[in-house]
């Protein structure tokens, strides 16, 4: 790596970021609108509309954008969400903008922007074989697709978070990796603001950091002055919120209630929490909820298959990334939501790019394989079914 490469991505970076992003979301706004007509009460007759995607969380962020976080007409302990997406939201949607076009207009653009960044990170740091340049599947090209195919890639697309979050964090990793830490605060900070997992990608900046530290004691004094400086930055957004969430609540901390009294997360140990996931068996829950548990702890041997294999690269900033991600999951009263997460951690597949590197039947094969897994969450989201 060197430093003289550019700072964002190429145009031709740009045009396959745009070009994969508007295919995939033209094959999932299709099978949603299909679903809905044939699933959904659309007695065969094709459905135009939007509202199909404004499921759960999503709904949660429009109404905090349509209402804010107090009043009567508040969503119950939505200060467990960050403001980032409901302000962006409320923004758009000031313009007479539906909230929900809002919501999918918005993560189209976070998602070419995420994708764009991915495929430049991976670009710049794997030299291109000669058959891949001709295929035009570089690697960056690879992880780019397997992102928008992930099984839970119906993230990217409804008025969910997640795109936001990628389209800060990779570039933030992408700059820090390149030992250029005064371009780091500005996507982290974005990070950060999105989700609370933005926290866990400053344990993992701080990890990049102390390993490059490590590695050019020469430039280490600058280094650190400009690393921490960009990691002290990023924290702001949780300071604003707590310092908001004090004067309206009376408790900065208010967000990890509304957590615990609004979906009953709690800390405790692993094996509590893989106990809890394991013996719904037992309880009295509709089938398909049983089901999801089951993937729950599947995705979660997945995320730490994933940990294992970042510390024998020794890739420390991102294992630190993910492990500390999973670390909070996986202490939780039960798995929650991890597939989710495991969208967030991009390192997967840059991790899946590099295996498939020079074996096009395999990445064909990858592709083949969460295709038709991606469609699944696109149906059963927009169907209003429980999807992680």
């Amino acid at each position: 790596m060197t430093a003289a490469a550019p700072r964002w991505p190429s145009r031709g970076e740009w045009h396959t970021a745009v070009v994969l992003v508007l295919a995939t979301r033209a094959a999932f706004w299709v099978v949603a609108g299909l679903a809905q007509s044939l699933l959904g009460g659309g007695a065969g007759r094709p459905v135009l509309g939007v509202q199909h995607w404004r499921r759960w969380d999503a709904d949660i962020y429009a109404t905090i954008a349509e209402h804010g976080y107090t009043g009567p007409a508040a969503e119950p302990w939505s200060e467990a969400f960050p403001p980032a997406w409901p302000l962006l939201l409320r923004a758009v949607s000031a313009t007479g903008v539906p909230v929900t076009v809002a919501g999918l207009l918005l993560t189209t653009v976070a998602t070419v922007v995420a994708v764009a960044s991915l495929i430049r990170l991976v670009d710049e740091e794997r030299p291109r074989r000669d058959d891949a340049v001709v295929a035009g599947a570089t690697p960056g090209t690879r992880a780019a697709l397997f992102l928008l195919l992930f099984p839970t890639a119906v993230f990217l697309v409804a008025g969910y978070s997640e795109a936001l979050f990628l389209a800060g964090a990779i570039p933030a990793f992408r700059e820090a990796r390149r030992g250029r830490w005064g371009r780091v605060a500005l996507p982290a900070t974005v990070a950060v603001a999105a989700r609370w997992t933005g926290l866990f990608l400053l344990v993992g900046l701080a990890v990049e950091l102390v390993a490059q530290l490590r590695a050019r004691p020469d430039d280490a004094d600058r280094s650190l002055r400009r690393g921490a400086g960009a990691l002290a930055v990023a924290t702001l957004p949780v300071l604003a919120f707590a310092a908001w969430l004090a004067g309206v609540r009376g408790d900065p901390l208010s967000f990890l209630t509304a957590q615990r009294e609004g979906w009953g997360r709690r800390f405790v140990g692993p094996v509590e929490s893989f106990r809890a996931t394991w013996e719904t068996w037992a309880g009295d829950y509709p089938p398909a909820l049983l089901l999801t548990w089951r993937l729950e702890i599947v995705a979660a041997l997945v995320g730490v298959a994933l940990v294992v294999v970042l510390v024998r690269r020794r890739e420390w900033g991102y294992a630190a990334f993910a492990g500390s991600t999973l670390a909070v999951y996986l202490t939780s009263s039960w798995y929650y939501s991890v597939p989710r997460a495991l969208l967030v951690l991009f390192p997967a597949v840059v991790v899946l790019a590099d295996l498939t590197d020079g074996h096009p039947r395999a990445a064909d094969a990858v592709v083949v394989f969460l295709a038709p897994l991606a469609t699944l969450g696109v149906i059963v989201f927009t169907q209003g079914g429980w999807f992680f």
